[in-house]
């Protein structure tokens, strides 16, 4: 069977963990030949180092609580901080944003919770202990971000795999016979690597700028008017955006109650991407899924 096909079933498929889906990825990269993507495989399967560079949707907003202690025996728990705040007093200014490195197995296991992951930070206790209360010192330090940021890395990563796969498809036919028996690649390295960067890296420009902001500006919380009004707006065509409610009403409280999408809007994204590879929808395939992939963490009050 052809990788490509199985690995653009896997990634349309909701059954199929992204850890399969993964390590399907570092068999075609394999047989690709590409340094780049079996890279990349294997930092999203093994974690990545601290050394390493994380990528941009692997970065998750932290909120921050403190308890202090005051005069005769005063004490002010769990007091939400705001952000500008810690930042100014630590000389952070990106202590408000986590490098998630763990694997995705690890995310695969905690996506399912409920509520708010919290990491203990008492070690910048020195730094900001006068902060924030006159007269009260700070004497416990956290940080916070809700599980549910955990299922828009497993989107992203998911999302990026099937921009490559599809573009890998249209681009080169001869990439559509790999399969796990292949011993060479019938593609030039230099050729995968330059999908690699458009679809995973997203080394790509085609949405206009005044687009994205529309984005960010229309994205609301449960608003599927929006939503399909943002996908209209950059281009896609309207039964194909219409579509999306009827895949959203499809799957009911399926995607509340699991953190992933269910196999409608699976199917959804898979064909709406597909018309960004046909041509059908004049972006790029990688700048498609980055923008359908907004519309629905947005939707979903995933990011």
């Amino acid at each position: 069977m052809s990788l490509l096909i199985d690995i653009q079933t896997a990634a349309t498929d909701g059954s199929t963990s992204l850890s399969t889906l993964l390590r399907k990825c570092r068999l075609l990269a394999s047989r690709l030949e590409s340094d780049p993507l079996e890279e990349w495989v294997r930092w999203e399967l093994d974690g990545y180092e601290p050394a390493a560079e994380v990528p941009a949707y692997r970065k998750v907003a932290l909120s921050f609580r403190g308890t202090f202690s005051g005069p005769f025996g005063a004490q002010i728990s769990n007091a939400p901080l705001p952000q500008y705040l810690v930042a100014k007093a630590s000389g952070q200014p990106d202590v408000a944003t986590l490098s998630y490195r763990s694997s995705i197995a690890t995310i695969e296991g905690l996506v399912e919770k409920t509520g708010t992951a919290s990491i203990n930070m008492d070690n910048m206790i020195l730094l900001l202990r006068d902060t924030f209360y006159e007269g009260y010192s700070l004497v416990a330090f956290s940080a916070e971000f809700p599980y549910s940021a955990l299922a828009g890395i497993e989107s992203a990563v998911r999302n990026r795999v099937l921009e490559f796969a599809i573009a890998l498809w249209r681009s080169e036919p001869a990439a559509r016979e790999i399969n796990v028996g292949s011993v060479s690649s019938p593609v030039p390295p230099s050729h995968v690597t330059q999908i690699f960067n458009g679809a995973i890296t997203g080394n790509t420009n085609i949405v206009a700028q005044s687009d994205q902001s529309k984005l960010i500006a229309l994205g609301s919380v449960g608003n599927i008017t929006e939503a399909i009004d943002t996908l209209k707006a950059a281009g896609l065509d309207g039964d194909t955006a219409d579509g999306f409610r009827v895949a959203v009403e499809s799957d009911g409280a399926l995607v509340q109650d699991t953190r992933s999408y269910g196999p409608a809007v699976t199917s959804w994204l898979g064909t709406a991407i597909g018309k960004a590879a046909s041509g059908a929808w004049k972006v790029g395939v990688g700048a498609a899924g980055k923008l359908t992939e907004e519309v629905l963490l947005r939707y979903y009050g995933l990011k």
